[in-house]
């Protein structure tokens, strides 16, 4: 699958990488896909990654990755895109003590099927993870869901379908108290969620 990747950072790197590695064709955006830093996360990507500008990448992918913090870069970045036709976008945002839910301000920007994935755990277990069976959930439209399970089972996640995009608000909530349990109660970053079935 071709995947586009809008960010390069902590995120947006580490599921890049781990894509990579599953044989799936990354590309990387940034302001300068010809930096020593740009072309150094390609080079630990390997083959077939590439990096490029935002529309550059955006033009590319299938599934359109957006890893990109919230504030101006991400405003800025979104401007760019006037046509968003046939594209499929995994938002992996998260923006605590606001009212609003990124993950639905950002299927009102791109007015294509959207899923809100990838933001409930640290970005180490998306490529290197250490407990197995994990739950990644998952809301959004059902078209950009079926999309993505390929992607969220290649990096050995447990797809958990937890509906529309009205409740990315449970998913950046689940985010909070992940951050809140790793820095208030000590705990680390090696932790994660599971879904117990009986």
């Amino acid at each position: 699958m071709k995947i586009g990747i809008l960010g390069a950072g902590k995120v947006g790197g580490a599921l890049g990488r781990a894509w990579a590695k599953q044989g799936h064709e990354v590309m990387f955006s940034s302001r300068d896909p010809q930096s020593d830093r740009m072309q150094a996360l390609v080079s630990e990507a390997g083959e077939p990654s590439q990096a490029g500008t935002v529309t550059e990448t955006v033009a590319f992918g299938d599934v359109i990755v957006i890893a990109i913090p919230w504030g101006g870069a991400l405003e800025d970045a979104m401007s760019q895109i006037d046509d968003w036709t046939g594209k499929v976008v995994m938002d992996t945002t998260n923006r605590f003590n606001s009212d609003d839910s990124p993950g639905k301000e950002i299927k009102g920007m791109v007015t294509v099927p959207t899923v809100k994935a990838f933001n409930t755990i640290g970005f180490e277990q998306m490529e290197n993870p250490v407990f197995e069976n994990t739950t990644m959930t998952v809301c959004g439209d059902e078209e950009a869901k079926t999309a993505i399970a390929p992607l969220v089972a290649d990096l050995g996640f447990d797809m958990v379908d937890a509906g529309p995009i009205d409740n990315a608000h449970l998913l950046e909530a689940m985010a909070e108290l992940w951050v809140y349990l790793m820095y208030n109660k000590k705990v680390g970053r090696k932790i994660a969620w599971q879904l117990l079935k009986a």
